[in-house]
């Protein structure tokens, strides 16, 4: 039961999901916005809660390891910048494919994690992006000192190293995805800003806005998402108006370079997912935006 805010009196509302995490057997652990963590039972087709009752209930994001699906990450705090969300108290991580957690991280206290990646490489170093914390009705925010943004961390999340950030509670990260085949490929979105990439490695962000128009962004809070396929194009035969799939490649006898393989059947639509985009950087990794 929740009261409602309209009619002021107490309604059955359902919980919202704010995030769900797959392993590579197919087993679901689901984030519910503040309902905790729970795993599914494919046998039973039951689901059972897995956070602690002494751990907050709040859940922003989840992020299974692809080096090692055992290792799971959960970040506190629904990050979907509602009126009714809760902030959370930071990072948690099982090792036991998301039966178990440990509380590895106060920093971010009073704010919400409102998306995790981790590097394919290596399930020690990954990424959170963070935003203002909302709880209540009143709208209010918790007080909180830690910067909102993106952050790194390379010790399975027990410390973290901002790498953009502002302190206005208007211009969280609202996203953070990391490009599968080279995690020095980085994106984020900001909440009333822009999206933004990193390539390099390093400290280093530029606009991922492309031929986007300009507009005033802060004026209606808008927020972009963003998705990395693993399916690479050719980016350097894609623009914005393409509707055609780039031709697979051939390979000559004695080449050492990998085939490019065709796929049969509907085109899985490689020129919608670079909508906004025009490189001719092709180890770059395509996003959407809307």
């Amino acid at each position: 039961m929740q009261v409602a805010r309209t009619t002021n009196t107490f309604e059955a509302v359902s919980g919202r999901i704010s995030s769900l995490a797959i392993r590579q057997d197919g087993s679901l652990i689901l984030g519910a916005a503040q309902g905790g963590v729970w795993t599914y039972d494919s046998g039973s087709g039951t689901w059972t809660e897995r956070l602690a009752d002494s751990h907050p209930q709040t859940t922003g994001a989840l992020a299974v390891a692809p080096s090692n699906d055992n290792i799971v990450y959960m970040g506190s705090g629904e990050g979907a910048l509602s009126g009714d969300s809760q902030w959370g108290d930071g990072i948690y991580r099982s090792s036991d494919g998301g039966v178990t957690w440990n509380h590895v991280s106060h920093l971010f206290l009073g704010q919400s994690v409102s998306d995790l990646a981790v590097d394919p490489t290596d399930w020690r170093h990954l990424y959170a992006s963070t935003v203002r914390g909302r709880a209540g009705n009143h709208r209010t925010s918790a007080p909180t000192n830690t910067p909102y943004g993106v952050y790194e961390s390379t010790d399975a999340g027990v410390t973290w190293a901002l790498q953009k950030g502002t302190k206005n509670q208007l211009h969280g990260a609202t996203d953070v995805v990391m490009d599968p085949q080279n995690p020095n490929h980085l994106f984020a979105s900001f909440w009333g800003t822009r999206s933004t990439k990193r390539t390099n490695g390093g400290a280093t962000w530029h606009s991922a806005m492309g031929d986007l128009p300009t507009a005033d962004f802060g004026a209606s809070a808008t927020r972009f998402s963003l998705g990395i396929s693993n399916r690479r194009p050719d980016l350097r035969r894609c623009t914005p108006a393409s509707t055609t799939p780039p031709k697979p490649a051939t390979r000559s006898r004695g080449s050492t370079r990998a085939p490019t393989t065709a796929r049969t059947g509907p085109s899985p639509r490689p020129a919608a997912a670079l909508t906004g985009w025009r490189t001719t950087a092709a180890r770059s990794a395509p996003t959407t935006t809307r």
